[in-house]
């Protein structure tokens, strides 16, 4: 166990220890495209001018030709590339945020972490520094089956990969925060915390 996960306990605090690889941060990135509200206008976007240029294709070469099957070849085809969209995003996504990361050593987001709840937020640490992050900044908390997001931003987030945490309870931690979360959103943000 390294220094910085012997010196971090404290009674007032709820902790949660995990390991992050490459494989969960890549992970995030295929749940934010997947899930983004831009992402999802830009797919459509580019699903409506597919779909058109396939049907439009087919439209033109059944008029040519007078029969309907280059029309249903067209129109299959268009199908084809809308259902497949948003799974084809996502693995597209995934495939850059990889290739983003494997240019670095990332020493501060891979390896050992520590997530803190405290009074006033969550903090995370490790063994090359740490983040603090005020609960009424967390955007949103979000969850798979495999990982657990706690959003810092519209497209960072803290990342607690559920099969990897060593100490703690991801459903406890989760609901713990989300309390404070919301207490915190409804409080009015104290003038003397704010100017630090």
């Amino acid at each position: 166990m390294s220094d910085w996960a012997r010196n971090c306990n404290s009674e007032d605090s709820m902790d949660i220890r995990y390991t992050v690889s490459l494989d969960d941060i890549v992970a995030f990135n295929r749940f934010h495209c997947s899930n983004s509200r831009t992402a999802k206008r830009v797919r459509l976007r580019c699903d409506i001018l597919v779909a058109a240029v396939w049907l439009g294709a087919g439209g033109l070469s059944s008029a040519l030709h007078h029969s309907f099957v280059p029309l249903i070849i067209g129109g299959a085809f268009a199908l084809c590339w809308c259902v497949t969209s948003k799974r084809r995003s996502a693995s597209q996504c995934a495939k850059l945020a990889r290739k983003f990361f494997e240019e670095g050593k990332n020493k501060g987001s891979l390896g050992a972490q520590l997530l803190r709840l405290s009074e006033d937020g969550v903090e995370e640490s490790n063994d090359y520094g740490s983040k603090f992050t005020r609960f009424n900044a967390i955007e949103r908390v979000e969850s798979t089956d495999q990982h657990t997001f706690i959003f810092t931003g519209a497209a960072s987030a803290y990342i607690i990969p559920h099969g990897k945490v060593v100490e703690g309870d991801v459903t406890v931690f989760r609901a713990a925060l989300e309390d404070m979360r919301v207490a915190a959103q409804r409080a009015p943000v104290d003038a003397d915390k704010s100017s630090c």
